[in-house]
């Protein structure tokens, strides 16, 4: 071959056809109702804040022995530390707000009992893990499971 040669198509051949403009999807502009459920998350900011606001900081906690479940949780609920490993909480994330029960108890979402706070971790082992996880990631694991069954028990009570 040449240096010279410069390909051309074929005579008698379709040209190229032209391209289509593609087709777009109308947006439907959502009401302001659903935009604030979206970024509220089902309403339970406003539940987060009071809960947030309702505890002592994360620094003052001082982890000590406890008898029962109801005693973990009365002073666990106190502050703002983590309820399984007892790590100080600092920032006010909705990820930190774990629901003891959940799914199928809708009827407590916003029962501040049925809510214990947790770094990430502890709430990805809590929703998704199993209850060894738990119970191996922190001195607050057993009694977490212990607190969660009673209230299991309350709420299949009534």
């Amino acid at each position: 071959m040449s240096r010279d040669y410069t390909p051309r198509p074929k005579k008698g051949l379709p040209g190229k056809k032209a391209p289509k403009p593609l087709k777009r999807t109308r947006i439907k502009p959502r009401s302001d109702k659903a935009i604030k459920e979206i970024r509220d998350g089902e309403g339970m900011l406003d539940f987060f804040i009071e809960v947030w606001n309702s505890r002592k900081s994360g620094k003052l906690f001082v982890a000590r022995d406890y008898a029962t479940a109801e005693e973990w949780r009365a002073h666990t609920a106190q502050y703002r530390v983590d309820c399984v490993t007892y790590e100080p909480i600092v920032n006010m994330v909705p990820a930190n707000f774990m629901h003891v029960l959940t799914r199928r108890h809708t009827k407590w979402k916003r029962e501040p009992k049925n809510i214990c706070l947790g770094h990430f971790l502890t709430h990805r082992i809590q929703e998704h893990g199993v209850s060894n996880q738990l119970i191996e990631l922190g001195p607050g694991g057993f009694w977490f499971l212990e607190y969660k069954q009673i209230l299991k028990e309350e709420y299949e009570r009534g």
